[in-house]
């Protein structure tokens, strides 16, 4: 054990002193379908959940092809009580900005959404300050402080619960909420990408595909819902969005997309250690062998350890996908040309 010791050690050291870099990118094209709401009144309804309830924190996001602003404030998200309880998601036909609602408070973004032309907009709230996004970027801020709570009240989507005609004429696609204030970082990485159902604080995500009938499906499981009267229609979205899903990489032991000595380290625990604990990278991958391989044997074994760790650091044996170039601090000279 003294000696697998030392080998942990060293590939420790190694890991601490590399870049970590993306092998391949992710697919492109997987915006599948989006709704046209085409009418006044044409809406969808989601019923009130518990999960709605007294939010601390949020943050809503979408994809918008307006293509017109016929009336004032067309809705994108109404979820109102009154003026002083609710959350709103709009855009102010004016002077064409996101404009929203959070428990009375306005809140204004500065760079003016266009018409036929996708815009990703987002909104979060931390209890303390509203940020918007636009494209993935900040846009504006507004400091006040509030709890979100609309009890039994329905969401809409794209118009407005009042009598006044505030219908969004467009396409709207890939919808999410959160109970958490999601950051810059995390905003500027998924903004233009399909994220995986379940992930930390997601209440709610609309991917539009369901591509008929009168259910919008709630992909997170719980909040579905159901298309209103009015012109309302699935069309394919050419929305800017890609795949969630990573290319199948042989190797990446750790299932992040990336191959490096990390990999080498994941694997070696658990050839070596047996069991590994819930929370490492590999437990959720020991069962593919196909991400395991490195080597296209077939099997998950040390060769594969030694395999990547030439294909590292000594620029060979080629990998079975192709030669690519990954760059590693401290070893240049193995970055393989493409």
């Amino acid at each position: 054990m003294a000696s697998t010791g030392k080998i942990y050690l060293v590939l420790l050291l190694l890991y601490c002193a590399q870049a970590p870099t993306t092998l391949f990118a992710q697919e492109e094209g997987s915006a599948g379908h989006c709704l046209s709401f085409r009418s006044k009144k044409a809406a969808v309804t989601i019923p009130y959940s518990d999960s709605f309830n007294s939010l601390e924190a949020l943050t809503i996001e979408a994809w918008i092809f307006p293509e017109g602003y016929t009336n004032a404030f067309p809705r994108i998200l109404d979820w109102a009580i009154s003026f002083n309880q609710r959350v709103t998601l709009a855009i102010q036909s004016s002077t064409k900005v996101l404009a929203s609602n959070v428990m009375g408070h306005e809140i204004r973004g500065k760079t003016p959404i266009e018409i036929h032309r996708w815009t990703h907009v987002a909104l979060t709230f931390d209890g303390d300050e509203a940020l918007v996004y636009i494209n993935g970027k900040l846009d504006s801020s507004t400091e006040f402080k509030a709890t979100v709570s609309v009890p039994n009240t329905p969401l809409i989507l794209g118009e407005s619960r009042d009598a006044a005609v505030r219908n969004f004429s467009g396409c709207i696609d890939e919808f999410r909420f959160w109970k958490r204030a999601r950051t810059e970082t995390e905003i500027a990485k998924s903004f233009n990408r399909s994220i995986r159902p379940g992930e930390d604080g997601l209440i709610a995500y609309w991917k539009f595909d369901d591509a008929e009938g009168t259910q919008l499906t709630d992909e997170n499981g719980q909040n579905h819902g159901t298309l209103n009267s009015g012109v309302l229609r699935w069309l394919v979205s050419d929305a800017p969005v890609s795949s969630s899903e990573p290319v199948v990489l042989p190797g990446d032991c750790n299932g992040d997309g990336k191959l490096n000595i990390s990999d080498a380290i994941c694997r070696l625990s658990s050839l070596f250690l047996g069991k590994v604990s819930e929370n490492h990278p590999c437990i959720h991958r020991e069962s593919s062998v196909k991400l395991l391989d490195a080597n296209g044997d077939r099997l998950a074994d040390i060769s594969d350890v030694i395999y990547e760790l030439q294909y590292l650091f000594v620029g060979g044996p080629e990998h079975i996908l192709g030669n690519q170039c990954i760059w590693i601090f401290g070893c240049n000279d193995a970055c393989q040309s493409t």
